[in-house]
């Protein structure tokens, strides 16, 4: 809603008192012009209309299913820049090679902090992920409030033939750790020999991969 500006006068018989009750409506409005400036940059940044994304699905030309290594059990995260607090609802992805053989219960997602925090995940994706080719539209189990900045989207995948998600076309590209240090990568191989996503990950720990699963947020 429209900011309400206050009225100041000067001297204690002004009628205009230093409280909580008018600081606190300053704060408010502060906060208001803050959440409306996140809204505009993610349009902009954003032409879906997505909440975040990984990048631009436009560069995410080739899957997993070839010329990379995707591994059974092994946690993937790929780091997003959410830039408005507020609740996500969904997970997208984009399935590019149907799976065969998947462990069912064992085939997920969910959403992190950029401290290894499990904050939310969808159920079960294994007969989706079996499925018809294309967007996956992967509600969490409950909304998740998230403070503005960046996140990490856990996929993981158990059994015979992996699907195949679309990824960036250049493998090995130098630009995907430049300025980045061990625990913040654009995409960590993160624990491997896993069945459920686990509640934490020590993110130093994982590696950056050469290539990035492309994902977003709504």
């Amino acid at each position: 809603m429209p900011y309400t500006k206050q009225t100041w006068k000067n001297g204690s018989t002004g009628g205009t008192p230093l409280n909580k009750d008018r600081l606190g409506h300053m704060e408010d409005g502060i906060q208001e012009a803050s959440d409306r400036l996140g809204v505009l940059e993610a349009r902009s940044t954003n032409p879906n209309g997505l909440l975040g994304w990984a990048y631009d699905p436009l560069n995410a030309s080739q899957n997993t299913a070839s010329g990379v290594t995707f591994t059974s059990g092994t946690l993937y995260l790929m780091k997003m820049m959410i830039p408005v607090s507020g609740p996500v609802t969904n997970i997208f992805t984009i399935l590019a090679a149907s799976g065969t053989g998947l462990t069912t219960g064992q085939n997920l997602v969910g959403l992190y902090s950029a401290g290894g925090a499990l904050l939310g995940q969808a159920a079960d994706q294994t007969t989706a992920w079996q499925g018809a080719t294309g967007v996956q539209t992967m509600p969490l189990t409950s909304p998740v409030n998230v403070v503005r900045g960046f996140h990490y989207v856990g996929l993981l995948s158990v059994g015979t033939t992996l699907p195949g998600f679309s990824r960036n076309s250049i493998i090995g590209g130098a630009g995907l750790t430049v300025g980045l240090t061990s625990g913040n990568y654009r995409q960590i191989a993160g624990p491997t020999g896993q069945t459920s996503l686990p509640s934490s990950v020590t993110m130093s720990s994982g590696s950056a991969s050469s290539w990035v699963i492309w994902c977003a947020v709504s």
